[in-house]
């Protein structure tokens, strides 16, 4: 247990670090190089976000861009779980341990919203915007496709645990054709729209499915991502009105730190369910 919960904490920690040390690096590197002015094609982004930009430095939001390595961090991790799973948890009572490529793209997710957030903020430009845009849709919409699946298997495959390549790659087919479509054609004023009401979806079949189709479940987890969400949700809206630009306490990164835990435990609460099928749970999960 011990070694399974330090080998998936400590290469996340580890490939985090060498981020970390690298966006500093540059920073020193090209501090006051305007290194982004040779981009004004792209033009400088139209943003609500708070915190004072250095239009000159490589990192025009220091506490903004690193704040964003919390993504890397839980995207690397969900990833070594689905490399776990693989090995481990073939029968598993629990459809995201059993089909373990939904972990690999899930962690694969919060990787790119970790880059395109990243490159947002450390650049501001509006070209790198969709790229963050892409990242916060893939984020929230491969959750849905996910919990939409599992109903779809409760309802008509008589609520069995399964492993089905045919099952997750349509989903994964339907999940990045509904991403091209709402990152490409609804991601400015429309996303404010469109991500929360996905959110509110995503929660309503959630208890949907957990009322149906669950024996059991760890509430807690589920508990913790909505409170984390909703708290998230807050210093994003105050951000937009109520800010000091020059402080240290940037509620934009706060929103960046309490939506990437938020993610991580509705992740937790998905691959802690248990059909109302499973009498006894074999696959039960020692990292837990």
């Amino acid at each position: 247990m011990n070694t399974i919960f330090w080998y998936r904490k400590l290469i996340p920690a580890f490939i985090c670090l060498i981020f970390f040390g690298l966006f500093l690096i540059l920073n020193n590197w090209f501090y006051k190089s305007g290194f982004w002015l040779q981009f004004n094609d792209w033009s400088p982004a139209y943003s609500f976000v708070c915190e004072y930009q250095n239009m000159n430095s490589v990192m025009r939001q220091p506490l903004n861009t690193l704040s964003n390595i919390i993504y890397l961090f839980f995207g690397i991790e969900i990833v070594i779980f689905s490399i776990h799973d693989r090995i481990f948890y073939k029968n598993s009572p629990n459809m995201v341990r059993m089909n373990y490529q939904y972990s690999l793209v899930f962690g694969l997710c919060l990787i790119y919203l970790f880059l395109g957030s990243s490159l947002y903020h450390a650049s501001m430009l509006d070209f790198f915007s969709q790229f963050d845009m892409i990242g916060v849709y893939a984020c929230i919409l491969f959750p849905l496709i996910v919990i939409i699946h599992k109903i779809i298997a409760a309802t008509y495959f008589g609520n069995k645990p399964y492993f089905s390549y045919w099952g997750s790659l349509i989903a994964i087919i339907i999940f990045i054709f509904s991403l091209f479509i709402f990152a490409g054609f609804f991601w400015q004023s429309e996303a404010y729209i469109f991500i929360p009401l996905m959110a509110l979806i995503l929660t309503a079949l959630s208890v949907y499915h957990v009322y149906y189709y669950v024996s059991a479940y760890r509430k807690d987890f589920l508990i913790y991502s909505l409170v984390l969400i909703l708290g998230a949700s807050g210093c994003y809206i105050i951000d937009m009105y109520y800010c000091y630009e020059l402080s240290y306490f940037q509620l934009h990164s706060i929103w960046h730190i309490l939506a990437a835990l938020s993610l991580y435990y509705y992740y937790l609460y998905l691959r802690s369910e248990k059909n109302l099928i499973a009498k006894t749970s074999s696959g039960d999960d020692p990292a837990e």
